[in-house]
């Protein structure tokens, strides 16, 4: 099942089919016709019971990743996608990792 049929069946945010097709463009066109080798479960931060966010890293045949942080949201007992995020920068990775890049120049 595509990934935006998945993400259709289970958001509930107001104009979810263009922004998730948006989403799915994105990522398409981040593969580019390779394949995924990888999904990597980076995290997952549950508050109050009814919001989770989950970050992934996907990683390429060739080894370039793009970062993804899901949000998902608890209704009526049902998990939805409520929000969808990602990048490929260095910095948008390591803000979804929170991992602060090293200060070479600090002594140890």
């Amino acid at each position: 099942m595509p990934i935006q049929d998945w993400l259709l069946n289970n958001v509930f945010f107001e104009g979810s089919e263009k922004y998730l097709t948006n989403a799915e463009r994105s990522l398409t066109t981040w593969i580019g016709g390779r394949s995924v080798s990888a999904v990597h479960p980076a995290s997952v931060v549950q508050l109050g019971e009814v919001f989770e966010n989950r970050a992934y890293l996907i990683e390429r045949d060739d080894g370039q990743l793009i970062g993804l942080l899901v949000g998902f949201r608890k209704m009526h007992g049902d998990w939805y996608v409520y929000d969808l995020q990602g990048g490929v920068e260095d910095t948008s990775i390591r803000r979804l990792l929170k991992m602060p890049r090293p200060d070479l120049t600090e002594k140890y």
